[in-house]
């Protein structure tokens, strides 16, 4: 069948915020056919979140006076874009969902970082495309850190294109005195949505208790979408069609494209004498960051933590940062990984 590429045309350079009374919600790759009697197509396309990056599980960290530590960093929130096209009945499109990010596993070593996966490229038809966010980085001790964030997917193609909210940092903290320190994970970033600004991954908030102290840590929530222009557009829900509108598989369940929170921060737990256990990230909701992982530190003999595991981000949205289990002797250490990146969307509106 012809897909009329051609013919397909973007019409207008402001967004269109009339009703489109029904529509369908790709979570996965499929072809959308042009249903009867409808000559115009709202798509809006979102390519998939970072995964959130590993954290340090292993024995007490030393450090010399030059060294700075990094936390686990969140991934980062897909791109968006959107346009109002025209279209005719019996059209073919083919529709590219990108996958989310997976989290990275926790490290070790405290040399050797565990990256996370970047999200896929949403698009559709060749004529939309909207990049995934970049999975955020592992836990890392090194001289001259400097801050370190992933970076949002883009849109391109739309009338509108925004780019995805940033995953949260880890805190780059300057060792001094010999100070030990436990860093939880960072939160993801959300994703981008036609008509409200991402918010970013919340970054790790670090208070030093003394010189021979460790560093307290917080645990940050994930990224928030926010209404950033006033403007109120509404998405229509997944509609439950015939074959002669869409493959069955791309039909899916009943679901409503609304903003959901940002996953919490995990909670931590430190300077016990023999077992410690931090709690996990939240998972974001709709298009929201996951929350990090909370550390555990515990510093009696043979001690035992289990680190807070960093949450998965909600649809196009990055996956929180691994928190850190600490322990002494010959105890053990689990937990830490980075949450997942959220699949990315397609939706096709008329």
């Amino acid at each position: 069948m012809n897909n009329g590429l051609g013919f397909f045309a973007r019409m207008g350079g402001t967004p269109d915020t009339g009703t489109f009374s029904t529509g369908l919600i790709f979570s996965a790759t499929d072809t959308f056919i042009v249903p009867s009697n409808v000559y115009k197509l709202r798509v809006t396309v979102i390519g998939g979140g970072g995964g959130g990056g590993g954290g340090y599980v292993g024995t007490t960290l030393t450090l010399t006076n030059s060294d700075s530590t990094h936390g686990a960093t969140g991934g980062a929130g897909g791109g968006c874009a959107q346009a109002v096209v025209a279209a005719r009945p019996g059209m073919t499109f083919a529709v590219t969902v990108g996958a989310g990010g997976s989290g990275a596993a926790p490290s070790t070593s405290p040399t050797a970082r565990n990256s996370s996966v970047s999200g896929g490229t949403s698009s559709f038809g060749g004529i939309l495309s909207a990049t995934g966010g970049a999975g955020g980085v592992g836990f890392y001790t090194a001289s001259g850190l400097g801050t370190e964030t992933a970076a949002g997917g883009t849109g391109s193609g739309g009338n509108i294109n925004r780019s995805g909210g940033s995953g949260g940092a880890g805190i780059a903290a300057t060792n001094s005195g010999g100070m030990g320190t436990v860093i939880a994970g960072a939160g993801g970033g959300a994703a981008a949505l036609p008509l409200q600004a991402p918010g970013n991954g919340g970054s790790v908030a670090c208070v030093s208790l003394s010189a021979t102290s460790y560093i307290a840590v917080a645990a940050a929530g994930g990224g928030l979408p926010t209404n950033g222009d006033n403007t109120t557009q509404a998405i229509s829900s997944v509609m439950t069609g015939s074959s002669s509108v869409a493959p069955a598989s791309a039909q899916g369940t009943l679901l409503t494209v609304v903003p959901g929170s940002s996953g919490a921060g995990g909670t931590s737990n430190k300077n016990n004498t023999s077992t410690a256990t931090a709690t996990n990230g939240g998972a974001g909701g709709n298009f929201a960051g996951g929350g990090g992982g909370g550390f555990a530190n515990a510093t009696g003999t043979d001690s035992v933590v289990v680190a807070g595991n960093g949450g998965a981000g909600g649809y196009g949205a990055g996956g929180g940062g691994g928190g850190n289990g600490i322990y002494t002797g010959t105890g053990g250490a689990s937990g830490g990984y980075g949450g997942a990146g959220g699949s990315g969307l397609v939706i096709v509106e008329w």
